[in-house]
């Protein structure tokens, strides 16, 4: 609950949820659920803002993850791939784009062509990032892939995001990149409709 809690926004709900699942964690659980509950816990307290506590969850995550894994009914293991998206999913929710950056463009190159969703949502926090550095060309190079996905998946959250990047990109709405990259919007829509 505390997940969904981020992902729709309520930080405060999110951090409400996380404590009340952690007092229903017994002491000893196998090392899939204390990376998993982990990440989930960095999610919560990146949303909430609270860089030391995500960044030591995402420590507690990765140390869970190099013990030894024993076979669990568990949906989507947790791997160092999937660990590195999500470091740079809580990173670009604290505004750390030095910690970000590397971690989703990383977490990107080990994605499979199927995983189009994550990409998308990856290439959407990327291009965040990029904007916190300056970086606008490669912000609208990520939202333009990240809309183009949306697009193909009919994905009304990563198009949410795409328009808050777009809004996001106010300031430099003259350069050739950010003009472009409503073109494709324009054109993306469009060409749904």
């Amino acid at each position: 609950m505390s997940y969904w809690s981020v992902m729709g926004g309520d930080g405060e709900q999110a951090l409400t949820a996380m404590e009340q699942a952690k007092s229903l964690l017994p002491k000893q659980v196998p090392p899939v659920v204390e990376s998993w509950f982990a990440v989930f816990e960095a999610s919560t307290q990146s949303k909430a803002g609270d860089t030391s506590a995500a960044m030591a969850a995402l420590g507690r995550a990765e140390e869970a993850l190099g013990k030894d894994q024993e076979p669990w009914a568990w949906t989507v293991p947790l791997d160092f791939g999937r660990l590195t998206r999500h470091r740079g999913f809580c990173a670009t929710r604290i505004g750390l784009p030095a910690v970000s950056i590397p971690a989703l463009r990383q977490g990107l190159d080990e994605l499979e062509s199927h995983e189009i969703k994550w990409r998308a949502l990856a290439l959407s926090d990327l291009a965040t990032s990029y904007i916190l550095t300056g970086e606008i060309e490669e912000a609208c190079g990520a939202a333009g892939e990240a809309f183009d996905a949306g697009i193909q998946l009919q994905s009304d959250r990563v198009l949410k995001r795409i328009a808050r990047i777009r809004r996001e990109l106010g300031p430099w709405k003259d350069t050739k990149a950010v003009r472009e990259l409503e073109e494709r919007m324009v054109g993306g829509f469009l060409g749904n409709s």
